[in-house]
């Protein structure tokens, strides 16, 4: 059926509109904390919760916590306009935009926080909609299966319907019975499926093998983290001490740790041919390779990440990686 003779899903519909109205909202709310954000309320409240487990053992003060909040604001605000922007593109269903949304919304959950975490969170119980089986089979141009028409009514007067053995011609050999299965058309893995499945493996290994070893190196010698903190002033007049770094650098290699081998299970799901699984790989791969870019300011080696995070990315959005995972055929052009 051609694209202007599909009907939106009212899944689609609604998600979109939630993520439009929602995210509209969410900018007008920040405006609201970042101006009183400073305000005698604001800080006591920030120096109340700060002061009460599990908070009190990290040592942040109250200036530090404000300005960690405003940051956390000015992205909140900048993500809920673009999220605004590819919630309208959705309508006119954008694919990419649907994929961008998708991985925009971590960040935006994360640091619409700040604003009280209702309304990022509504955001982003609306993107999950956009991956259920009716949007995705509208984002691919698939339309919606007719429902079978009941058989009609038979005249008793012809008399009962035939059977096997009489009034039938007895089935052909080599010819389908009830009950068998075509081998399916899709049985065959997509080479970029198993392209994608060994670049997350290749390189959450590696991620997964430096931290161990980063890890194991800085518990039998702490010096070189002494000689980085005491080269670094900005650490000292910040306020960290060396057991606040020692601590923050160890909760980040466990949460890299932790990608890292959900990232290999999600390759593994995804090799076995989930659909959901692809989905969170794709968010996974997307939100690493937005990350390494950065990093890749200070250290240009993580570029190798990112490029491999990207390719990821686009052998499974690919229509052969999306036909196998949606028992669909590939539409090609003339």
């Amino acid at each position: 059926m051609s694209d202007g003779k599909l009907v939106r899903p009212p899944q689609v519909t609604m998600a979109a509109w939630v993520t439009i109205v929602g995210s509209a909202f969410l900018v007008l709310t920040v405006f609201d904390t970042v101006a009183n954000l400073r305000s005698l309320d604001t800080r006591t409240s920030v120096e109340e919760t700060l002061g009460s487990p599990p908070l009190d053992g990290l040592g942040l003060g109250v200036e530090r916590a404000l300005s960690l909040m405003h940051v956390m604001a000015v992205v909140a605000a900048a993500c809920a306009t673009a999220a605004a922007i590819l919630g309208w593109q959705v309508l006119r269903r954008n694919t990419l935009a649907r994929v961008a949304l998708s991985v925009l919304v971590v960040p935006l959950f994360v640091a619409g926080i700040v604003t009280g975490g209702f309304l990022s969170s509504m955001v982003a119980v609306s993107v999950v909609l956009l991956w259920s089986r009716p949007a995705r089979d509208w984002f691919n141009g698939i339309a919606p299966a007719a429902p079978p028409s009941p058989p009609p009514p038979r005249d008793p007067a012809l008399g009962p319907p035939p059977f096997s053995g009489f009034g039938t011609l007895p089935p052909q050999e080599g010819a389908l019975v009830a009950g068998s299965v075509p081998d399916h058309p899709y049985a065959v893995r997509p080479r970029p499926v198993v392209q994608a499945c060994i670049l997350t493996w290749a390189f959450s290994s590696m991620v997964l093998g430096t931290v161990l070893v980063s890890g194991l190196a800085l518990a039998l010698d702490s010096s070189v983290l002494q000689e980085a903190y005491a080269s670094d002033p900005v650490l000292a007049d910040a306020g960290l001490s060396l057991d606040d770094v020692r601590l923050t650098a160890a909760v980040f290699a466990g949460l890299f740790g932790v990608w890292a081998i959900v990232a290999l299970v999600l390759g593994v799901l995804t090799y076995r041919r989930h659909e959901w699984a692809r989905i969170t790989l794709i968010v996974s791969a997307a939100v690493a390779g937005a990350l390494s870019l950065v990093a890749a300011i200070a250290l240009p080696v993580v570029l190798m990440l990112t490029a491999a995070c990207a390719l990821t990315v686009v052998q499974l959005v690919r229509p052969a990686s999306t036909a196998w995972f949606t028992d669909r055929p590939v539409e090609r052009n003339p």
